[in-house]
């Protein structure tokens, strides 16, 4: 566990990029929050669901894997909900699948 949370929600996009068979999401959470982080196809397709559910304050890693996926670019987008009611947050990173 980190020894103390980040200031701000961050999401630090894919490790690596470009993916080829999987790869890590990394984001910052600074307060107990409702966090869903998900992948979409450049059409606005939900690809991937990878985070969904309550996250503690910290720093993140998550590993995605690519497999099935068609090469191309995808959208990673993570939104928070602060349990405290303080405001939402929404941030959006671009990656690449190659074979």
């Amino acid at each position: 566990a980190p020894s103390s949370a980040p200031d701000v929600f961050a999401l630090g996009g894919m490790l690596p990029n470009p993916v080829r068979a999987a790869g890590r999401i990394r984001f910052d959470v600074p307060e107990a929050s409702a966090v869903t982080i998900e992948v979409f196809d450049v059409l606005g397709r939900l690809a991937s669901s990878v985070v969904d559910g309550r996250v503690a304050p910290g720093r993140h890693e998550v590993s995605w894997s690519a497999a099935g996926f068609p090469s191309g670019t995808y959208l990673v987008r993570m939104r928070a909900r602060p349990e405290s009611g303080g405001v939402a947050f929404e941030q959006t990173r671009r990656m690449t699948v190659t074979r």
